[in-house]
């Protein structure tokens, strides 16, 4: 995954990554209402893990440093 978005402010950057984290649990249950739509128990397990791990870079704030905002391109 890369953060392909525009360079915004600190202050912008981390009040969408709280705004995003207010959401993990609703967006993880959209996610869990999936399953039964694959077919293949391990197509879904990687599709949660993908979402899942995008919160984990959001919970940490040096990888959210590292691995979106260090990635943002010039306006």
């Amino acid at each position: 995954r890369l953060y392909r978005g525009y360079k915004r402010s600190d202050a912008v950057f981390e009040q969408m990554r709280q705004e995003y984290l207010g959401k993990k649990d609703a967006v993880m249950a959209v996610v869990d209402n999936c399953e039964p739509f694959f077919d293949d128990d391990k197509e879904f397990s990687t599709a949660r893990k993908y979402i899942s791990d995008f919160f984990d870079i959001l919970l940490n704030k040096e990888r959210f440093n590292k691995e979106i905002v260090r990635y943002a391109r010039a306006n």
